[in-house]
Parts: structure tokens; C-alpha cells; sequence
């Protein structure tokens, strides 16, 4: 087991079997409790998920034309168990209320398959902790499959509320609009995207394509390109020319990066904290060691050096940011690896990645 915190958000990692690790997470939440009391502490119940990490199972249930299991989730508790309306002998079979058409809320409750209440975790004190899809960490969403798309919906809500805001600031000069687009868009795209934007790691094997995109970015991509449209109030599709808007340029006179190429810039900057900056997190350090040439020494001076790794047989594991790290940065010049500090190293970066809007 390993425990990730920081400030007041603790996160448990327990690597063990699906077919027993509702056991062994009931046993280890027990011990934090337990710890949370001995320290005079109280764990909120309410803000407290688990998920299963790992090969995806379909699970099998009877159903008819609404899923049972899904209803149950919102039968509340009281309003059956007060004044229930059918006792365990009499209540109705799952074929008969699919035939009537509606449901109450004891017939979903006596119908619904009971593995549900199996997967979820019941403590001591009674109160019951079920399994979500999606966890919430640190601002990230982790979904069980690792596909990152709720996370990735949740920061296109987050900037698309910003087009219109865009379109009607025609008062503001394009350095104002500049710093806000910095503060309200580039910060979301920002935060944690070495994380949740990690399938722009497939386009490090077909640069060659660069009008490929993965498409679990596309709807964000576009959502960033509207903004930009809106910041220089150009339309998508310039009726007076007949062509539609290229939106290279206007990232360039912006002076910004596109989101997969923000995503490209944390890769560049997470290998020269590696190299240059001691407090560099070891269990980071760890794995990157293994990419390290054994004649290399680990400092500043070494920077310019390329990274070794293996090339993964699946494609997922190019999302790792250690491999996907290692790959480009070995693509970079020495010249920006060589950098005397991390400010010039992001500042030669971002040039660079510009260049390729350039034409």
C-alpha cells in the first residue's frame, strides 16, 4: 500500500486482485480510521471514493428496458425501509414490473441485482462507501479505464465559457486579452495535462502527420481554437476571402502554445528538473534512473545527453511520462537542453515549438 498526500487530501494506492480487493480496501480503510481517531482526526465520508484500476469486466445483470442497478443508486434508503410496501415474500419479480412499466422505489430496491451492495464497502459505523468510475484528486479526475475523457470534458466546460467572453471584449488591445487568456484558458490547459493529455504522446511516433490528432483531444482542440478565433475576432470560415481562417498564425502573433504542444513544453521541463534540480521527487528520480546511461552522471552539465529507453510492444505505454519524456526530449537540440536554468530552458522550449506555426 502507498500513500500519496498532500495538505488534506490523502490518497491510498493498494495494488492487489479484483476478486479480493473489496476485502483488503475494506480492511486497510479500517486502519485509517482507526488512524484518523487515535490523531483526533475525522475522515469525510462524503469526499471519500475508490475505484478499481485495471482490466475492464463488463458485469452481467438482468435488465429490462432500464437498468435496475442504476435506479437503485437513487432509491434513497428511508423512503423504503419506513414504510415498506411489500414484505420479502410478496414483492414482485424483475419480468412483472417490466411489464407494468413503472417502478417504485421497494421494487427497485427488492429487484436490483445485490452484487451492487456486494462492491461496496460498509463500515463499522454503518455507512456505506460504493465504487465510482471517477475519482477526484488534486483537481484531476482519474477514471477507472484511464482515458482521462471526464477530466478532459471538464476543462472544455471550464474554457469554452470564455469564447463569448472573448467576442465581446471588442474594447480590450490583444496584451489584455493576452494576460486574461494566460489566467482564465492556458491555466486549465495547463494544470496536470502531463497526466490527462498523455495520448499526444502517439504524436511523437507519426510527427510526420501533423494533422493527426488523438481523438480524445479533438473537441478540446477545437474549443482552443475558437478562443483564439475570438481573441482576433476572425471567424472559422472567412466568407469575404472563401477560405477558412488558418489558425497557425494567430497562435504565433498570440505568443502561445497549442495544448498538445503545452503538453510537449511539461515533457521537456519535467526531464531538465531531473537532471538539474535536487529536490526533484524520488520516486520520480527512481524511474528515471533506468533511462540514464550508466557512463552519465545526473547534473546540469549532462543535460545536452540523450535519454535511453525501450520501445514499448504496446502503444499505451508510450502515455508514461517517463518514455514519453525521454522521447522528446532526445528529438530536442542540444542547445536548448544545455540551458544554464529552467527559465531559459522554458523560454528556448517555447520558441522552439512556436517555430513549427511559423509558414
Amino acid at each position: 500500500m502507498e500513500l500519496s498526500i498532500y495538505a488534506d487530501d490523502t490518497c491510498m494506492i493498494v495494488a492487489i486482485k479484483e476478486n479480493s480487493y473489496t476485502e483488503q480496501i475494506k480492511g486497510e480503510l479500517k486502519n485509517i480510521m482507526n488512524w484518523f481517531v487515535s490523531n483526533n482526526l475525522l475522515l469525510n465520508i462524503d469526499k471519500t471514493d475508490y475505484t478499481f484500476l485495471g482490466p475492464y469486466t463488463n458485469k452481467v445483470y438482468e435488465k429490462g428496458e432500464i437498468d435496475l442497478t442504476e435506479l437503485h443508486l437513487t432509491a434513497p434508503r428511508y423512503l423504503f425501509e419506513l414504510e415498506p410496501a411489500y414484505t420479502s415474500e410478496n414483492h414482485p419479480t424483475v419480468e412483472e414490473i417490466n411489464k407494468k412499466g413503472y417502478f417504485t422505489l421497494q421494487e427497485l430496491h427488492d429487484t436490483a441485482p445485490r452484487y451492487f451492495l456486494d462492491d461496496s464497502i460498509i463500515t463499522d459505523e454503518g455507512v456505506i462507501i460504493s465504487p465510482n468510475d471517477t475519482v477526484k484528486y488534486l483537481g484531476i479526475f482519474i477514471d477507472s479505464r484511464l482515458n482521462f475523457k471526464f477530466q478532459i470534458s471538464v476543462v472544455v466546460s471550464k474554457i469554452s465559457k470564455m469564447i463569448g467572453n472573448f467576442w465581446r471584449a471588442e474594447c480590450l488591445d490583444l496584451k489584455t486579452k493576452k494576460t486574461i487568456y494566460h489566467s482564465l484558458v492556458e491555466s486549465h490547459l495547463n494544470y496536470g495535462n502531463l497526466i490527462w493529455c498523455s495520448d499526444a504522446a502517439k504524436k511523437l511516433m507519426t510527427e510526420a502527420n501533423q494533422s493527426t490528432y488523438p481523438s480524445s483531444l479533438k473537441n478540446l482542440i477545437a474549443t482552443q481554437n475558437k478562443i483564439i478565433r475570438a481573441i482576433f475576432r476572425k471567424p472559422k470560415f472567412d466568407k469575404k476571402e472563401s477560405k477558412y481562417t488558418s489558425m497557425n498564425p494567430l497562435y504565433a502573433e498570440l505568443e502561445v502554445l497549442k495544448v498538445i504542444d503545452l503538453y510537449y513544453l511539461n515533457l521537456g521541463v519535467l526531464v531538465y528538473e531531473f537532471f538539474s534540480n535536487e529536490n526533484f521527487p524520488d520516486s520520480l528520480k527512481a524511474k528515471f534512473y533506468s533511462f540514464v546511461p550508466k557512463s552519465m552522471s545526473i547534473n546540469t552539465r549532462s543535460c545536452g545527453r540523450n535519454l535511453q529507453y525501450s520501445i514499448p510492444h504496446n502503444i499505451k505505454n508510450y502515455r508514461k511520462p517517463t518514455t514519453a519524456a525521454s522521447m522528446f526530449w532526445n528529438s530536442l537540440p542540444n542547445e536548448i537542453k544545455a540551458s544554464s536554468s529552467k527559465a531559459s530552458f522554458k523560454a528556448r522550449l517555447k520558441k522552439f515549438l512556436l517555430t513549427k506555426y511559423a509558414g
